[in-house]
C-alpha cells in the first residue's frame, strides 16, 4: 500500500464527528474517488466535490490519477479540510 505521510502543524482543530458529503469511517478519515489534482494550489478534490488540500511543500505533479481510489486522513479547520495523509490502497506492493 502506498502511503504519502505529512508533517502536521499542530494546532487547536475542531473536527467534525459527520461529514454529510464524503464518506467516512471515523472523523478524521475520509475515502473517495479522485476527480482532480491542483499542482499549483495543492488541492486534490474528490469525485463528491470534496477539496482537500496538502502542504506547499508537496508538488509531485503525477501523484493522483483521475478514478483512484484514496484514504486521506485530516484535520478540518472551518469548512475546509488538510490532509495529514493519502493512502492509494490501489498502489499496493
Amino acid at each position: 500500500m502506498l502511503k504519502i505521510t505529512f508533517p502536521a502543524a499542530v494546532g487547536i482543530v475542531a473536527l467534525s464527528s459527520s461529514l454529510a458529503f464524503a464518506a467516512t469511517d471515523n472523523s478524521t478519515n475520509m475515502v473517495g474517488e479522485v476527480s482532480s489534482w491542483n499542482v499549483a494550489a495543492h488541492r486534490l478534490t474528490l469525485a463528491d466535490g470534496t477539496n482537500v488540500y496538502l502542504p506547499a511543500t508537496y508538488t509531485a505533479p503525477d501523484a493522483f490519477k483521475r478514478g483512484q481510489q484514496v484514504k486521506i486522513s485530516f484535520w478540518k479547520n472551518g469548512d475546509t479540510y488538510y490532509a495529514k495523509s493519502v493512502t492509494m490502497p490501489d498502489q499496493e506492493n
